[in-house]
């Protein structure tokens, strides 16, 4: 299931339409052919992202895998500090302290989430 997911997402017409869907956007006329449409729709609906049924919308489990995809993004868009992070902790892994590790991520991370993620790492790092 796992692979059928990133699979189809790793579709352009797939993904597109999962974050209209996602955002309970419209769907413009010239935004997809008759058949991209089809395709990525039946392609989302065969790894349960949404509903099999109209008005199409995003399954339980399509709303985990969108929050998962919004946290990617956050996560991307935040690389080069995630980046400094592992630098700093990497070459001074035994010489920084718990506390002063949380003073660096809370000074360079400002989405609440990956701060939560990353602070609850802070042993392993």
């Amino acid at each position: 299931m796992q692979m059928e997911v990133l699979e189809t997402l790793s579709k352009k017409n797939a993904i597109q339409l999962f974050e209209i869907l996602a955002n309970r956007q419209n769907i413009h006329e010239n935004q997809f052919t008759k058949k991209q449409y089809y395709s990525a729709l039946q392609a989302l609906k065969r790894s349960a992202l949404i509903t099999q049924t109209k008005p199409y919308s995003l399954t339980t489990f399509g709303r985990i895998v969108y929050s998962s995809i919004l946290l990617l993004d956050k996560a991307v868009k935040s690389s080069p500090h995630l980046r400094a992070i592992d630098i700093l902790f990497d070459k001074h892994q035994e010489e920084i302290e718990s506390s002063m590790k949380t003073n660096i991520i809370n000074a360079l991370i400002e989405d609440a989430e990956l701060k939560k993620i990353l602070l609850g790492t802070i042993k392993k790092l």
